[in-house]
């Protein structure tokens, strides 16, 4: 039980330090009409899956990434961009830039 309680703690202090950091006056808020961000995860499920390059660059060119298992559900302003791993094609976010 401990760790799920640091986890809940690190979880909700990390909206105010992104906010503050990205100086763009976000509140760790989550009440109706505000913008949200909630990742639901299996925590006994959580894995780093191994590096792979993958050729999606424009020209052909590569980069690297790594994917991760154990995220059930990300929900970005309310709607849900990411279930069971699989993105659903839904881009509701905006993009933020510092001091904007």
């Amino acid at each position: 039980m401990p760790s799920a309680l640091l986890v809940a703690e690190d979880s909700r202090s990390a909206p105010t330090g992104t906010g503050l950091l990205y100086n763009c006056g976000m509140s760790p808020v989550a009440k109706v009409g505000a913008p949200a961000d909630i990742i639901i995860y299996d925590f006994d499920g959580l894995r780093v899956l191994p590096d792979e390059i993958v050729h999606d660059l424009p020209g052909g060119e590569w980069r690297r990434i790594q994917r991760s298992e154990g995220y059930k559900y990300i929900l970005v302003n309310g709607e849900v961009t990411m279930r069971n791993g699989q993105p659903t094609n839904n881009h509701s976010g905006r993009l933020l830039r510092h001091g904007a």
